[in-house]
């Protein structure tokens, strides 16, 4: 064995997570919590006890915090959107609204809920009213493109409807690239540790025919395209969060919600390759329930999300949840069974091989990912191998260690399924070089 390779490997998870020094970009794959479960201590007693199993969490387990942020639209600045009864609020659309008085207000929020100094989490910006791509308004988003165009028709009534609609679409997307560009921007300036990013940006819409016996999965060329339009979104953020929700259709299957969620994933880390491979942490957002219910994710859904994510080479994934999850003792309780039970020990188990894997083939300086991405190759620990091992120190908790031994033949077989994907600032043969001061 080579002495590379340490004969045996010993993970303090905890330590792992919460004694992080550098950026959460910069780590082999982190799993977040990004519910508002706090009720579960304060008013039924019930602590989560996400720690231990190295879930990186906000301190009080709210939508804010140091770890993570998500940015409301009705809240984060002056967001332009119609209302259901299709009542513009804002001014309606993004022309029709004042970037700079959006901006004003949205610094004034970041100032007001994100700390000032050691913010280096990540920052997820959810506006899901509009899509800054004109075609993609279809549906209940129509009276975007019915907004705009009235808009144009009022100041050259004389056009016909082809130049309202092009003249339309060119000041919507105009807008709407300003508003996008302008928020991150700031958010970068006000916080710039963090990582700052739209929430499901971007997506693929590979969900239509899902049912179907030849479904693929895969992302429409169209939509590609329409991601490629996309480009400066890319440009100007620091973190994307493409979606992979489960819905109760996807509950009965299992092929489908592979090739659903891989593909998504897979379109994200196009997009990220359009700049460089390593130049944006893909961070999935995913629930540990199906859309709508209580109803927890199967084992085997859980390695098509969380899982997946690790082995393509995200940087993490968001477990996000409503106030379905707290609202009452029994909500609290099966949230909690769910954790100590099932969701815990695998978040364990993936964390570990990523980190095992980021030591092994990518010497810490970056995370691995599958060669072949449609390949069943996955991050997990041999449970024939690998142990883990749970402790509980005086006045420190409960804590997990990993212990086992790295073989040659496991080196091997590591290497040749997954690859490098070093991190900024690091190149070269196994990520082992410096290519930036």
């Amino acid at each position: 064995m080579s002495s590379f390779y340490p004969e045996i490997l010993l993970f303090n998870l905890i330590g792992l997570v919460s004694g992080l020094q550098s950026p959460f970009s910069q780590v082999p794959f982190l799993t977040v919590w990004n519910a508002p479960t706090a009720n579960c201590l304060s008013q039924y007693g019930l602590d989560l006890d996400l720690d231990i199993f190295s879930i990186v969490q906000n301190q009080n387990q709210t939508f804010r915090g140091g770890n993570i942020t998500l940015f409301p639209h009705k809240s984060f600045g002056l967001y332009p959107e119609y209302s259901h009864q299709a009542e513009p609020i804002n001014g309606g659309v993004p022309q029709n609204a004042s970037l700079e008085e959006h901006l004003k207000a949205a610094s004034e929020y970041i100032h007001n809920f994100i700390p000032e100094t050691g913010f280096q989490g990540l920052a997820v910006v959810d506006w899901e009213s509009w899509r800054p791509v004109w075609e993609r308004n279809w549906d209940e988003k129509r009276m975007y493109w019915l907004g705009s165009e009235a808009l144009v028709r009022a100041k050259h009534p004389d056009w016909s409807p082809e130049q309202v609609a092009a003249a339309a679409r060119l000041e919507f997307e105009d807008a709407a690239r300003k508003f996008m560009e302008e928020t991150l921007k700031l958010g970068q300036k006000e916080r710039p540790n963090g990582l700052w990013g739209f929430y499901d940006f971007p997506t693929c819409y590979n969900h239509y025919r899902i049912n179907s016996e030849n479904y693929t999965g895969e992302c429409p060329e169209i939509e590609k395209k329409r991601n490629d339009e996309l480009l400066w979104l890319w440009n100007v953020s620091s973190a994307l969060y493409p979606g992979i929700y489960l819905g109760t259709n996807l509950q009965p299957l299992d092929r489908e919600v592979l090739l659903f969620t891989r593909h998504r994933i897979m379109e994200a880390m196009r997009a990220v390759a359009l700049l460089s491979p390593s130049a944006l942490p893909v961070f999935t957002y995913a629930h540990i329930v199906y859309a709508r219910t209580l109803e927890f994710l199967s084992q085997e859904h859980l390695v098509y999300t969380i899982g997946e994510s690790a082995a393509l080479g995200s940087a993490g994934v968001v477990l996000w949840g409503d106030h379905f999850f707290s609202n009452s003792k029994a909500a609290c309780e099966a949230v909690k069974s769910y954790i100590d039970e099932t969701l815990g020990s695998y978040v364990v188990n993936v964390t570990s091989a990523a980190t095992l894997c980021s030591q092994t083939l990518c010497s810490s300086h970056g995370r691995c990912q599958r060669k072949d991405p449609n390949s069943k190759a996955y991050l997990h620990l041999d449970p024939a191998v690998w142990k883990v091992v749970s402790e509980r120190k005086p006045g420190a908790g409960k804590s997990y260690r990993v212990l086992g031994q790295m073989k040659s033949h496991e080196v091997k077989l590591m290497k040749s399924e997954f690859q490098c994907m070093c991190y900024q600032g690091w190149g070269g043969e196994s990520c082992s070089k410096p290519t930036q001061r």
